[in-house]
């Protein structure tokens, strides 16, 4: 199924509260590396908020910064056949042993398409019969490059181009702008860069995945103590890390609220005012 990001992220979320997560799923797609890496902090996550991963919790810390015990990340090199069947070999044994910290692990795979038949046919067995409290996921450029039998039992998602098309260099700048005036237009100026969206419902949505990928860009940045880059910087020298977990949280309710056909026009002046009252904690 094709899906932003965002809205990946919030299923995920639900459907671990609920408990209905799969035990296996493919990323395809640009930013299906950084979603991945979302997800695996989500299922390892302490925190008690509703909204995983928090991003503050030493749980997601570590899986952001790629080290937690139990978020195993396996990668090809990116040419063919360079993931092989003894990697899957010793995933086989350690997903039958207890996590280390968390409630659950995660498996990773980095090019997964890069695998051998042999160890997709190895890889199969543990998609077949999982053992409890498990996730597989499989990020790759083309899923189609997986065998059949490894597809039918794995949920795919389509990640599409990402949050914003690399060749519409204007809409990113523009989101970048949108981003760092937070930290220093006036009210009024900062309200005035929403009004060309107000008329373009298709703008807004993609604006508003890019700012989500700048906002959890910062926070990521802020709770693993890193510069960020872009915006993103200055959001990180500029809020504390709390106050840019809820310009997240606002983004992916606003998206929530444009999927459930909510007045375009309200819905971006309200966005916008969101936004400006988080940056004063409000």
């Amino acid at each position: 199924m094709k899906i932003e990001i965002e809205t990946l992220l919030s299923e995920v979320s639900g459907r671990l509260a609920a408990g209905t997560l799969p035990h296996a799923m493919i990323l395809e797609g640009a930013g299906a590396e950084d979603a991945a890496v979302r997800i695996s902090a989500a299922c390892v996550c302490t925190s008690s908020l509703p909204d995983k991963p928090c991003a503050l919790c030493t749980a997601c810390k570590k899986a952001f910064a790629r080290i937690h015990p139990d978020v195993h990340i396996a990668q090809g090199s990116g040419s063919a056949r360079s993931f092989h069947v003894d990697e899957i070999r010793f995933i086989r044994e350690d997903a039958y042993v207890r996590p280390n910290e968390a409630a659950r692990k995660v498996y990773l795979f980095l090019h997964a398409e890069d695998m051998t038949e042999s160890a997709q046919n190895a890889l199969l067995k543990l998609l077949e019969e999982p053992p409890q409290e498990i996730l597989f996921l499989l990020v790759c450029e083309n899923a189609k490059a997986l065998l059949p039998t490894v597809l039918s039992r794995v949920q795919l998602y389509d990640l599409g181009e990402g949050f914003v098309e690399e060749t519409d260099e204007t809409l990113s700048a523009d989101c970048e702008a949108i981003a760092a005036a937070l930290t220093g237009a006036n009210e009024m100026d900062f309200l005035a860069l929403s009004a060309p969206l107000i008329a373009d419902r298709e703008r807004f949505s993609k604006t508003l995945a890019a700012l989500s990928q700048i906002f959890f860009g910062a926070a990521k940045a802020a709770a693993c103590g890193e510069p960020g880059e872009g915006a993103a910087a200055i959001l990180c020298t500029s809020l504390p890390l709390t106050r840019i977990l809820k310009l997240v949280s606002l983004s992916r309710e606003t998206k929530e609220k444009m999927n459930a056909n909510a007045n375009h026009a309200l819905l971006v002046t309200s966005y916008f005012s969101a936004l400006y009252a988080a940056r004063f904690g409000l």
